[in-house]
C-alpha cells in the first residue's frame, strides 16, 4: 500500500502542478483525440491529463485519482468520473480500480486497431 500512495502522490503532484515547460513527451494520436472529443468537449482535457500522466510514469500503468484529475482540469469530482467511465467504455482506457483512491490506468495507444 506504501508503494501506491507514493506512486500516486507522484503522479498526482506531475499533474496537478506542471510547469512551464511541461509537456506531452509523446505524440497523441489523432484517432484518440478524436475518441476523446467525440465521447463531450470535456472529455478532452480529462484525456490530455492521462496522457501526460502516462508520459510522467513512463509505464504501462499509472496511479493517479479521481480528485487529482479533477483538481488539474478543474472538473468537478463527478464529471471526471463519468468521463473516465465513458472512456473505459468506449476501449480508450483500462482501470483497475482499487477503494481509497488508488487506480491504476492503463491506456490504449492503438484506437485504430479496435476500429479496423
Amino acid at each position: 500500500m506504501e508503494n501506491c500512495e507514493r506512486d500516486t502522490a507522484n503522479a498526482e503532484a506531475a499533474v496537478a502542478s506542471p510547469t512551464a515547460d511541461s509537456a506531452i513527451a509523446v505524440p497523441i494520436p489523432w484517432t484518440w483525440i478524436r475518441a476523446a472529443y467525440g465521447i463531450q468537449p470535456a472529455c478532452l482535457i480529462v484525456a490530455l491529463v492521462l496522457w501526460y500522466g502516462h508520459t510522467k510514469a513512463n509505464r504501462a500503468g499509472f496511479p493517479m485519482s479521481m480528485k487529482a484529475m479533477a483538481d488539474a482540469v478543474g472538473l468537478s469530482h463527478r464529471t471526471v468520473q463519468r468521463v473516465v467511465n465513458a472512456m473505459q467504455q468506449a476501449g480508450m482506457i483500462q482501470i483497475e480500480r482499487r477503494p481509497g483512491g488508488c487506480h491504476t490506468f492503463i491506456l490504449n495507444e492503438d484506437l485504430d486497431a479496435q476500429d479496423g
